[in-house]
């Protein structure tokens, strides 16, 4: 597949749950009305995503933990 192959709203939102991101179909829509979401080319009346933009989103929504920021920090023990 290439990365400028063009995906239904359906193929979209299964292509972003093989990358952790769970949208359905219609989570999609309400994006979009939002002005949010992966980026998206209107074809006459139908909506498809570009591989490579929903890639891009996935990759901004994704977040690399630290193993410092991972541990949660404790306050200190004070003696009461």
């Amino acid at each position: 597949m290439d990365d400028d192959d063009l995906l239904t709203a359906e193929d979209a939102s299964e292509y972003l749950k093989e990358r952790g991101i769970s949208h359905t179909v219609s989570t999609l829509a309400k994006l979009r009305c939002l002005g949010d979401g992966p980026l998206f080319l209107r074809c006459g009346r139908s909506i498809r995503y570009r591989r490579h933009r929903l890639d891009e989103y996935a990759k901004q929504r994704t977040v690399e933990l630290s193993s410092t920021a991972a541990q949660p920090q404790l306050e200190p023990q004070r003696a009461c």
